[in-house]
């Protein structure tokens, strides 16, 4: 193992390469914790057959951000035939195993899928602060949500390839085959079937950039539940996001059943890790999506029905998740409330940029004064008569601030902020 990437760090030096030693950044995944465990000496262990390893980049790559290319060689005789390692699920938030293609060929990630029934993610390594979830893309075989700003698996699993598999079964076997490998033309047996599919790729972005990419859409064969192989939950929580939602679970792809009716509606859950501005973006298309069926983003707070074909949904929100916010439909039927609402929830107020933004939703504000937390009065703005407002002129120290908010009709909502 040492002698595939001499360079990366471990205990001891491989013969005839020094390189520092230290701690091993050799590691194994331990699906019961869901923790990577450390190889503590790499040096003469060899690959499990068809077992997946995480291995840290070479010390003398570039540290500045520029890319290098890692060329790794394996020794010893080609695997072929059949390969099989035991994979589990311990249960809620388990079940990830790290397998890798055991072949001197590429395989088809579809026909793995057909003898082993899950979802694979694929390391993207696109965001080095990001918690580790949120840079893996998710492929089934309805599609692939790529991870933000990563690459997009193209079905085909390389030579050497690590990857995730989740199962849903508590234990079993995962097994490879030849007529998984994409250069025997003899897998009649596992042909694809012409599948009917009708995709949308959804995207979250806010001033940093993409956050996160989530796949939905219609296929012949899938049921409106849960369908293995098919449906893939979202793995990573601790980022801003969007997802659709099954019950009450998270999913980075959804496919749902055949006929598509424009009068179905996909509920969201959206997830923002502070305050701010975010938009939702259509990515691309395919199947009657490409044509002329329109794709809304519905927005229960606002009262907002978005064309995303148009250009891209814009908003504001507090930090922290909803799941009954935003939903996806396919016919603008004006929403109308009744008796719109002004209280807290309705109104976010976050700081970008050093200044203060105020989102009041579907009411309009009159006026916004601020105080301090002793309650001295520090600023007032006054006719605003928009939803919308940024305080550019807005002096104050680095504190906690009073924001109190008139609407047009006279109600008063005030919010704490941190300046």
């Amino acid at each position: 193992m040492k002698l595939f990437s001499p360079y990366t760090v471990s205990p001891t030096n491989a013969p005839g390469y020094p390189t520092p030693t230290g701690a091993s950044r050799f590691y194994t995944l331990n699906e019961p914790t869901n923790g990577f465990v450390v190889i503590n000496e790499p040096l003469g262990v060899n690959f499990t057959e068809a077992k997946g390893y995480m291995l840290r980049a070479p010390n003398n790559f570039p540290s500045n951000g520029t890319q290098a290319t890692f060329n790794g060689v394996f020794a010893g005789v080609p695997n072929n035939g059949m390969s099989f390692l035991p994979i589990t699920n311990t249960g809620a938030g388990k079940g990830f195993n790290m397998l890798g293609n055991p072949y001197p060929s590429t395989i088809s990630a579809d026909l793995f899928l057909q003898q082993n029934p899950g979802e694979l993610y694929f390391w993207t390594h696109t965001n080095q602060d990001a918690p580790s979830g949120a840079n893996y893309a998710t492929y089934t075989t309805f599609g692939t949500a790529s991870a933000a700003g990563g690459a997009t698996p193209n079905g085909t699993i390389a030579v050497g390839q690590g990857f995730l598999l989740k199962t849903p079964s508590a234990s079993a076997i995962a097994m490879f085959n030849n007529s998984m490998r994409t250069g025997n033309n003899t897998a009649t047996f596992f042909r694809n079937a012409n599948v009917d599919k009708h995709r949308i790729w959804l995207n979250l972005s806010n001033s940093v950039g993409l956050q996160n990419q989530i796949l939905v859409g219609y296929m012949n064969g899938a049921t409106d539940g849960v369908d293995v192989s098919v449906d893939a939950k979202q793995i990573e929580s601790g980022i801003n996001n969007i997802a659709t939602l099954i019950g009450d679970d998270k999913f980075n792809i959804q496919a749902k059943a055949l006929p598509f009716v424009d009068t179905d509606e996909i509920p969201m859950s959206f997830n923002a890790l502070a305050a701010g501005n975010f938009t939702i973006s259509l990515d691309h298309t395919d199947g009657l999506f490409a044509d002329e069926q329109n794709i809304f983003i519905k927005d229960n707070l606002t009262g907002t029905i978005h064309s995303v074909k148009d250009s891209a949904y814009e908003f504001a929100a507090e930090a922290g998740t909803t799941t009954n916010r935003f939903s996806i439909v396919f016919q603008n039927t004006n929403l109308h409330f009744e008796n719109p609402t002004f209280t807290a929830n309705d109104v976010v107020v976050f700081k970008h940029d050093n200044v203060l933004n105020i989102n009041s939703g579907s009411i309009a504000m009159k006026t916004v004064r601020i105080f301090d937390v002793r309650g001295r009065f520090i600023y007032e703005r006054t006719d605003i008569n928009a939803t919308t407002t940024a305080l550019k002129d807005l002096r104050a120290e680095q504190e906690v601030l009073l924001v109190q908010i008139t609407s047009q009709n006279g109600e008063v909502v005030t919010k704490k902020v941190v300046y």
